[in-house]
Order: C-alpha cells, then sequence, then structure tokens
C-alpha cells in the first residue's frame, strides 16, 4: 500500500512538472518575438492623450495564439505581447484596430462617429491588414491606416 502511494505521488509531481516546464515555455516551444511599431492614422483624424488605441494580431491559423498592443496616443508608438509573455509567437497575422475616445472628456462624442467608422474597416472580421512576424530578431511594424498597409522597417 505505502508503495502505491509513492507512486502515484511520483507521478502526481511528474504530471505537475511537465505541466509548468509547458507553461513557461509554451506549447510549441516557439519563443515569442518583441515587436514594437508605429500607428498612422488616416489624414484627418488625431489622437488625444487620453484616447484608448488597441492593436490585435489574430493569427491566420486557428490554432495560433494571438498578441495585442495598446497604442501611446501621443506618439503611435506601440510594443505587441501575447499573453502574458513579452513578444508575438512567430506566424502570420490579421491585425485589427480599435479606437476609443476616453468617455470622460465632452469632445468624445463627437469623434466617437469618425472612429466607428474607422474601426469598422479595421475590425477583426473585415481589416485587410496582415503581417508575418518571423522568428528571431526584433521586428519593427509600421501599420499605415490611411494606407491600409502594414511594413517592416
Amino acid at each position: 500500500m505505502l508503495q502505491h502511494l509513492l507512486s502515484s505521488r511520483r507521478i502526481s509531481l511528474s504530471a505537475l512538472g511537465l505541466a509548468l516546464l509547458l507553461a513557461v515555455t509554451g506549447c510549441g516551444g516557439t519563443a515569442p518575438v518583441p515587436v514594437k511599431g508605429k500607428l498612422v492614422l488616416p489624414q484627418g483624424y488625431n489622437l488625444v492623450e487620453t484616447d484608448n488605441v488597441q492593436i490585435t494580431f489574430q493569427p491566420e491559423d486557428e490554432t495560433g495564439r494571438g498578441g495585442t498592443a495598446e497604442v501611446n496616443a501621443k506618439d503611435g508608438t506601440f510594443v505587441a505581447n501575447s499573453a502574458s509573455r513579452k513578444g508575438v509567437i512567430p506566424g502570420k497575422y490579421k491585425i485589427a484596430v480599435k479606437i476609443t475616445p476616453y468617455p470622460g472628456m465632452k469632445e468624445s462624442k463627437e469623434r466617437q462617429p469618425a472612429f466607428d467608422t474607422l474601426n469598422k474597416s479595421f475590425d477583426v472580421a473585415k481589416s485587410k491588414l496582415s503581417c508575418e512576424i518571423a522568428p528571431g530578431a526584433e521586428q519593427t511594424l509600421t501599420i499605415d491606416l490611411g494606407k491600409g498597409a502594414v511594413t517592416k522597417n
């Protein structure tokens, strides 16, 4: 009986160790790649410091893990992350952008309809923006909503 309990305990500890290893390294074993960049708005659109701008990296492969980035409204820069990791797992991504004016400002109601139009063009279902994140070194992207293009710098 004691031997059975010790054997069960060893199996449980081994399973726990494997689970921790997978949590740390990820199931695919591919390391996230640092991704940073700049979001360029179409002419006539301006951000204010309190606007919330979210970029979503939606994997084209349904089994992949996506990423997100919050844009600095002052200068349009961003750094992307996936889940609790810094960087984005290599792969092909569709890119979506959502801009929400801060609701506490009186100008937000006037600005929201213009951003709603922009958000519809670049939501996950309709966005034609895409990029491939290659394994290896840090990658810098320019996401230009006016041109509808993503370029690597």
